[in-house]
């Protein structure tokens, strides 16, 4: 104690020149230093939220096709492949589904139906304040895979349609994509047939099979 003492009355008279030779650089760096962590606090913060977004989506949507059950529906969650995951799928009278889920922010202005509505035009999902497709080809190479495992697995072939759900978000949709995009809300309408019924209980009973086996091996 008595050497910091010491030390202290020494320099003290010598601090303003310590300032400018060294003591000034050194508080700056101090001050870019902790600016930097801040920045890295947040950026982690901001992707642990968008991270817990994603998840609280996927649970959403995942509680609205679990009723599909009741409609006639083999419902699977979660399919790791080895690769990737498919979020959901859904086997039901008219088709299997593979299901992507993407949660997107609404921007907030004082027109809460403008602010919640994305219209889908065939290739190019345009929410309120921005546009974008590139979602489309992931969708539909996990169904493309999807279809081929399928295929190979029951030894007939078997189609499965790429469905995106924006939980959330009223879709306008034109109905000439190969994409089905929804609200969770109204996915009842994946338990309906489109066009013919093509898929028996019998088949659906099959092909949940085949599902379970690729989830339990992750092929």
């Amino acid at each position: 104690m008595m050497v910091s003492l010491q030390y202290i009355r020494a320099y003290q008279n010598k601090w303003p020149s310590i300032w400018v030779h060294g003591g000034g650089f050194l508080f700056i760096l101090a001050l870019l230093t902790i600016g930097f962590m801040i920045g890295l606090v947040l950026r982690k913060v901001q992707k642990r939220l968008k991270l817990i977004e994603a998840v609280d989506a996927e649970l959403a949507v995942a509680q609205e096709l679990e009723k599909l059950r009741n409609l006639g529906c083999e419902i699977f969650h979660d399919m790791q492949t080895g690769k990737f995951n498919i979020d959901h799928v859904v086997v039901g009278p008219g088709s299997v589904y593979a299901v992507e889920t993407k949660s997107r922010l609404k921007p907030t202005t004082d027109n809460r139906k403008a602010d919640a509505t994305v219209i889908f035009d065939e290739a190019m999902l345009r929410f309120p304040d921005w546009s974008e497709s590139e979602i489309f080809d992931q969708t539909r190479n996990q169904a493309k895979w999807l279809a081929e495992k399928l295929s190979h697995s029951t030894g007939v072939p078997t189609s499965v349609k790429p469905v995106l759900a924006l939980p959330m978000w009223f879709v306008k949709d034109n109905g000439k994509s190969d994409i089905l995009v929804i609200n969770p809300r109204l996915a009842d309408r994946l338990s309906r047939p489109h066009g013919q019924d093509i898929t028996s209980t019998e088949r659906i009973r099959t092909i949940s099979y085949q599902l379970e086996q690729l989830c339990t091996t992750k092929a």
